[in-house]
């Protein structure tokens, strides 16, 4: 994936004026979470600062799955993301209230920004995991039950097989 994010900024990089910034940002905050995923800790928060500063809330003239797949809702869960891995490889850091400041920030833009369905459970979840790691155990408590209600029970089937459904998990459950 690191390899994958490095080529497309580099791509990004020989002809800038040719890509929208919605896309620079997108690839940037990819790039820094890889690196936060390989304990590369001054790179990943170069990235995520460049992903933050290029992302333009104006918009442009792009495609609705470029347009919808992405904004300010994901450049934040980028953030938090790439925080809560970089608490993995350095913990003596404080990455892991950092991930809960920035995941925090999503508050501010359900009102204003249309956010697509999966985003608010993902980025619950994730404030759950940021809030034990931070030692915030009412938060963890209460994203954790947040977690729980937005969940949908039981999963969408992926095929019928018999008197069976199989599950996008892999396991099975009786049909009703």
């Amino acid at each position: 994936m690191l390899q994958t994010y490095q080529e497309a900024a580099h791509t990004i990089a020989e002809a800038p004026h040719d890509v929208p910034p919605v896309l620079h940002s997108k690839v940037f905050a990819g790039l820094a979470h890889a690196y936060a995923q390989h304990a590369q800790v001054q790179e990943a928060l170069r990235w995520i600062g460049e992903a933050r500063a290029v992302f333009s809330e104006e918009l442009e003239d792009l495609p609705g799955f470029l347009s919808m797949g992405y904004g300010v809702y994901q450049v934040i869960l980028f953030e938090g993301l790439t925080f809560l891995d970089l608490g993995k490889c350095d913990p003596d850091k404080d990455h892991d209230e950092q991930a809960w400041n920035k995941l925090e920030q999503i508050e501010q833009f359900y009102a204003t920004v249309k956010v697509p369905e999966r985003f608010p459970i993902e980025i619950v979840n994730q404030r759950a995991l940021a809030a034990v790691r931070a030692g915030k155990l009412e938060e963890f408590l209460a994203y954790l039950m947040k977690g729980t209600q937005g969940a949908k029970w039981p999963p969408k089937p992926k095929a019928e097989t018999g008197d069976h459904y199989q599950l996008e998990s892999g396991t099975r459950a009786v049909a009703a």
